[in-house]
Parts: structure tokens; C-alpha cells; sequence
């Protein structure tokens, strides 16, 4: 049986984002809006969950400072 590597990631497999890759999430969202949550997951090696958070808190997200370390 093959494991469907877009919608499950690895399993004990914990990767938590920065403040700056969460931005990064928000503004290639912004910027491709038919690009898949599935898509992102796979491309920051995150739960689809932690990518779905991030976005529906994309306003604060997008105004963060670039600088920051949250």
C-alpha cells in the first residue's frame, strides 16, 4: 500500500514554522491563490492543519517584520 505523501505527511514527523515561513505561506497564497493547501504542506513539509492556521491568520502573518523571530 502506497501512502499518499501530498495530504499525509510522515507520521512522528514534526516540523513547527518560523514567523517568516508563515509569512512566506500567506504571501504565495496572496501572490497564486488556486496553488493547493495540500501543495504547500508538501513544499514546507508541514500538516495541511498547520497551513490552513497560518493562512486564516494571514493579515497579522503578512505584517510581521521581517526581522522578528516569532
Amino acid at each position: 500500500m502506497v501512502r499518499d505523501e501530498v495530504t499525509k505527511p510522515a507520521k512522528n514527523k514534526r516540523h513547527a514554522l518560523h514567523g517568516i515561513e508563515k509569512k512566506e505561506i500567506c504571501q504565495i497564497k496572496k501572490d497564486n491563490p488556486s496553488i493547493k493547501i495540500a501543495e504547500l504542506a508538501k513544499q514546507f513539509e508541514c500538516a495541511i492543519q498547520t497551513i490552513s492556521e497560518s493562512l486564516s491568520n494571514s493579515d497579522y502573518w503578512l505584517n510581521i517584520d521581517e526581522t522578528s523571530t516569532t
